[in-house]
């Protein structure tokens, strides 16, 4: 058996032995060889989180892709630009509301930005710690969360206000968390879709992120708070084991200290804010509405 075709370690109970590749087959994985399925048909799934997408990948889509999806509206652009032939949609991902739901949250003594998920220099971590502690005194009652699976020993700091929770979280330990924030903040440079932001809006969070790629899609100013930026080169940073060309976002630094001081003074607000944008998750940003999507453009494609 190659390779590709062995479950990963941890994941072989949900494996079972294939008769037949039947008529399509989907390739989602981080190395873009969508060849490697023998299927009639096969739908591709991929995303970009700068404005460059590698030759090899490009190749890979236009040999033996049928329809290829992408995450974002901004993703079939940069997609299209770098030279995929075949057509593109948008899937978005979604959210389970009773994975995540609505959480009541009490009043904090503290208030609270948070955010989890990788912490690098893609997700913008170096702006949000430098805006936090430039745009709050010591004095002030506020605190910043900062929750990923590996240790980042780069943005460690003396600062008691900042608070770093490492480690593999269940479901209830994480909305334990997300329990005790106030404002979810992401302000990354790129994002194919920024899935943590949707599911902290979810269950009643005000959302602070960057407004380009993959948020851009899902922000709305009624219920959360585009952030600005400005499109850099991206220089070949280094973030999780990539490299990253081309053009990305700079978050604006200035206004990201403008709405999180925004934010403290006006909780109610925020709060208000938040739970409109659960609403609006919990009825148009469903995996049912992605699923139903998926069937429909398979049946497109079979008939």
């Amino acid at each position: 058996m190659s390779a590709w075709r062995r479950p990963s370690t941890r994941l072989e109970q949900f494996y079972k032995p294939l008769d037949h590749w039947g008529r399509f087959a989907l390739y989602y994985n981080y190395l873009n060889r969508p060849t490697v399925l023998p299927s009639q048909r096969v739908i591709g799934y991929a995303m970009a989180e700068s404005t460059f997408v590698p030759g090899e990948t490009i190749d890979q889509i236009n040999r033996c892709v049928t329809l290829q999806y992408v995450p974002c509206a901004q993703n079939v652009r940069v997609f299209q630009e770098c030279g995929v032939r075949v057509p593109i949609k948008v899937l978005h991902h979604g959210v389970d509301g009773e994975r995540f739901p609505l959480l009541e949250r009490n009043p904090h003594e503290v208030f609270t930005f948070g955010t989890f998920g990788e912490l690098s220099p893609r997700k913008g971590i170096d702006v949000l710690i430098r805006a936090f502690q430039n745009e709050f005194k010591p004095a002030e009652p506020v605190r910043l969360l900062m929750k990923s699976v590996s240790p980042a020993a780069a943005y460690q700091t003396d600062d008691a206000r900042i608070q770093f929770i490492t480690g593999f979280m269940d479901r209830e330990g994480l909305l334990e968390l997300l329990r005790e924030m106030d404002v979810f903040v992401m302000p990354s440079r790129g994002e194919g879709f920024g899935l943590c932001g949707l599911e902290a809006m979810s269950t009643g969070l005000p959302l602070i992120a960057t407004n380009w790629s993959g948020p851009a899609d899902y922000l709305d100013p009624a219920v959360s708070f585009p952030l600005n930026y400005r499109l850099v080169d991206a220089q070949g940073i280094q973030a999780h084991h990539m490299r990253f060309y081309g053009l990305w976002a700079e978050p604006d630094y200035e206004h990201l200290r403008h709405l999180m001081r925004w934010a403290y003074e006006h909780p109610t607000e925020a709060a208000i804010k938040g739970r409109a944008a659960a609403r609006r998750v919990h009825q148009n940003w469903t995996w049912d509405r992605v699923a139903k999507q998926f069937q429909q453009d398979l049946d497109e494609i079979n008939a």
